[in-house]
């Protein structure tokens, strides 16, 4: 029997196992101990050096290790989760559109599904928003659209993966904590291509990707969906103006313009997408707005780089505002981001010394449960308060989501009862 060997048991490895598994003798490697699985340790690959005819590698998986290294040696093949879910779906009637970027990947993802609901189109909301492709290729059903969200991870141990859609939102420094340098990091989004034909690339005209020219659409330069002035255009009118739309966020129009292209590039204009597009209240803890009396909490706990708290900062820029960021900083040019002078920092989690070294200004805490006892001290008032932490939450935080619920509960426990 075939050996597969998937390296990391998380959810991708997990899903990974069980479709694996009717094929394969499936070992697993993986620091925790985990009950009713074949197991390897790191002694017995290096001691036995077994060989196998196939190797997964979970995303969250570090591929400058030496494990790695080594196993890729020892495998016939190395792919992601994304990867093997593809080939499982390659010679189905399925749609793929592909999104990738530094910031707005989810964003998009949820809009375009919003926009696919709106003409009862079937689809599936796969990849890092959450649920891994693997884990559904079964059930996906003929002439649905698949689409995935992709982080630069999951690309990196792409081969025959390719799509009818591909979306790069944005590239910005992230990451540098885990990856060699930024022109890897770049490289990885830059991989998604690698297979491109005839397919279509919507981008915001990065000058990476200027050999594919031809297969490429600027959101900023086009003339089937753009926007411009506070309006969103199709076919040169106005279909939704920003003051009509349900979600306020700075970057709420240029997400909107990449998710309505890709889905009007392959299934045309319906006017039920205007609709939608209105209504669309946006992703939980992306610049959620709270308003409690005259005091305004925006909860960006999905914030990890310095360009989605730049993005944040855009919001409420007349207002004497309150900042809270911190954890592991992964991106770079905090430096750089144009605080006011009358902006408060808290500043909190294990990089906290080196983002108020970079920003020169800021009060430092352990936990964001330290700033918050602080900030309940301060006059609120007229002010409001930005939890954009820019940075990983793993030094504390299992994901992003514990974080934002813990400043989200602190909300609802010391304001929305006593004011």
């Amino acid at each position: 029997m075939k050996k597969a060997l998937i390296l990391g048991y998380g959810i991708s490895g997990k899903a990974c196992y069980d479709v694996l598994k009717e094929d394969y003798s499936v070992y697993v490697y993986d620091d925790k101990k985990i009950d009713g699985i074949k197991q390897i340790s790191k002694g017995e690959l290096e001691n036995e050096l077994p060989l196998f005819d196939l190797t997964i590698r979970s995303p969250g998986f570090n591929i400058h290790s030496e494990i790695f290294s080594l196993v890729s040696l020892l495998s016939k093949e190395v792919i992601s989760e994304i990867e093997l879910g593809y080939r499982y779906l390659k010679n189905r009637n399925v749609d793929i559109i592909a999104v990738t970027g530094s910031n707005g990947k989810t964003t998009v993802v949820t809009l375009i599904g919003e926009l696919l609901k709106s003409i009862n189109k079937k689809y599936y909301l796969l990849g890092n928003i959450g649920t891994p492709l693997i884990s559904k290729v079964k059930d996906i059903e003929e002439g649905s659209t698949v689409v995935l969200e992709l982080s630069s991870f999951q690309l990196e141990n792409i081969k025959e993966f390719t799509f009818n859609i591909a979306i790069i939102t944005n590239i910005t420094p992230n990451h540098l904590d885990h990856v060699p340098n930024y022109s890897y990091y770049v490289g990885s989004k830059k991989k998604l291509l690698q297979n491109i034909n005839n397919q279509i690339v919507l981008t915001n005209g990065n000058s990476y990707l200027k050999e594919y020219k031809r297969n490429t659409i600027n959101i900023y330069d086009n003339k089937i969906v753009y926007y411009k002035k506070d309006k969103l255009y199709y076919i040169d009118k106005i279909i939704v103006k920003k003051e009509e739309l349900t979600n306020q966020s700075g970057y709420i129009l240029e997400d909107i313009s990449y998710a309505l292209l890709g889905v009007v590039l392959l299934y045309g204009f319906n006017k039920n997408y205007i609709s939608a597009i209105k209504n669309f209240s946006g992703v939980k803890y992306r610049q959620e707005v709270l308003k409690v009396g005259n005091t305004i909490f925006i909860n960006d706990g999905k914030s990890t780089t310095v360009d989605s708290l730049n993005n944040a900062m855009q919001l409420y820029k007349r207002n004497k505002r309150i900042i809270i960021l911190g954890g592991i900083y992964k991106s770079e040019g905090i430096e750089n981001t144009k605080f006011k002078r009358d902006d408060l920092l808290l500043i909190y989690g294990r990089d906290s010394n080196i983002i108020k070294d970079k920003t020169k200004r800021g009060l430092i805490f352990n936990t964001l449960n330290e700033a918050l006892s602080y900030l309940i001290t301060l006059d609120l008032e007229q002010k409001v308060i930005i939890y954009s932490p820019s940075c990983s939450s793993l030094d504390q935080y299992s994901s992003y989501i514990e974080r934002s619920k813990e400043f989200e509960n602190f909300i609802k426990e010391h304001f929305y009862v006593s004011k």
